[in-house]
């Protein structure tokens, strides 16, 4: 479902922009956490959008400074794992694609 998503109901539910319910999160023992998870859930368009964003321009980067020899192995190395994470996140909401 395309984002954008916001909190509704009684601040455990998360709705899509015409107002359809994705998803409740049970309030349980615990309304705080119920509604903390709603409000993660309700933001994970955006985050995704971020983290593509943030991911590819740190690939571009990556690669533009280790063409020009700008990194120390260990930089170079850090770099590729926090590419990696990235890649996998997005991979892994867009259901392994």
């Amino acid at each position: 479902t395309p984002g954008p998503w916001k909190v509704g109901g009684e601040g455990n539910e998360v709705r899509d922009a015409q107002e359809t319910t994705i998803v409740t999160i049970p309030f349980g023992d615990n309304p705080e956490l119920a509604e903390a998870n709603a409000r993660l859930i309700a933001a994970a368009p955006e985050l995704l959008e971020a983290l593509v964003s943030v991911t590819y321009e740190l690939k571009r980067a990556h690669e533009w400074l280790d063409e020009n020899n700008k990194m120390s192995d260990v930089v170079k190395a850090q770099r590729l794992s926090d590419i990696k994470k990235g890649l996998a996140a997005i991979a892994k909401a867009n259901g392994g694609k």
